[in-house]
């Protein structure tokens, strides 16, 4: 599809390499390594359960193009799920790719709606929207970028599904703005102060505690990972900020509301501590 976005997809399906594309790819690269040596990588699951939700979708009126189209996978592979291929004498699919598994999953009936308006469960646009609010994105900014009145982006977050085509905008403004800095979206320090401070409050979680292969599933949780004193937290934190996103210890430390001073007692403390031991 020429209109494809960039990233991974229009890097593997087209071959682009443009900047965009070539750390899309790199990023599923170390993440697929990484659930590999964490022996959490799954590119399969069982198609039985998805099979089902989508007979019964269909039995509810909903046509087979639409489904596909709405969960962005090619007509083919929806056919293998539910036929198989007859004319090669081969069943039903007995696994499917675990992302067409969630695409799918979370579509709901709605016979009448084209592809771009099927509902689909909210639960991955939730988060999105949570995580850059953990990062300090302001709901107004949030809702700019989605060309959405403050009011209407409130009721959206309230609602239990959301069109596909809302969704997957929510999903571009997540891929565009997870690692980058709100003041660059027009943020003002106050906002970003009294977001992060509101996210805090609520513990929500920000984007390094998703990723690809979990943050739509409704069942997932949030890997925040082993538990730790604040002072290494905030070490992990400011250091993560330094290395990919190219901050100074004074930049990191704004953009997640602490003083300059308190990051550099926590390193200080951190590295005591790495001498004593």
């Amino acid at each position: 599809m020429a209109d494809r976005e960039h990233g991974y997809a229009k890097y593997k399906r087209e071959g682009c390499r443009c900047p965009i594309c070539r750390a899309a790819n790199a990023a599923y690269v170390a993440n697929r390594q990484k659930q590999i040596i964490l022996r959490r990588w799954q590119p399969y699951v069982d198609a039985e359960p998805v099979r089902t939700h989508v007979r019964g979708l269909m039995e509810a009126g909903m046509q087979r193009r639409h489904l596909a189209t709405a969960a962005c996978m090619s007509h083919g592979v929806l056919e293998r799920l539910l036929y198989g291929r007859p004319s090669l004498g081969r069943a039903p699919s007995q696994r499917i790719r675990a992302h067409h598994a969630r695409a799918l999953l979370v579509l709901r009936a709605d016979p009448a709606a084209p592809p771009s308006r099927i509902p689909i469960d909210a639960t991955g646009s939730l988060r999105r929207v949570r995580a850059l609010g953990a990062m300090g994105f302001p709901d107004a900014v949030l809702a700019g970028e989605l060309d959405m009145h403050p009011m209407n982006f409130h009721t959206m977050l309230s609602q239990a599904t959301v069109t596909v085509g809302m969704a997957q905008r929510v999903a571009a403004l997540y891929d565009r703005a997870w690692n980058a800095d709100p003041r660059a979206f027009g943020a003002t320090a106050r906002g970003i102060t009294r977001t992060l401070a509101r996210a805090a409050a609520a513990g929500w979680s920000s984007p390094l505690a998703w990723d690809d292969e979990s943050i739509d599933d409704p069942v997932a949780v949030p890997d925040l990972g082993a538990r730790a004193t604040r002072t290494a937290a905030l070490v992990e934190d400011i250091s993560w900020l330094m290395e990919t996103c190219g901050y100074t210890r004074q930049q990191a430390a704004e953009r997640i509301g602490v003083t300059k001073a308190a990051v550099d007692q926590a390193f200080a403390r951190a590295n005591r501590r790495a001498e004593a031991a």
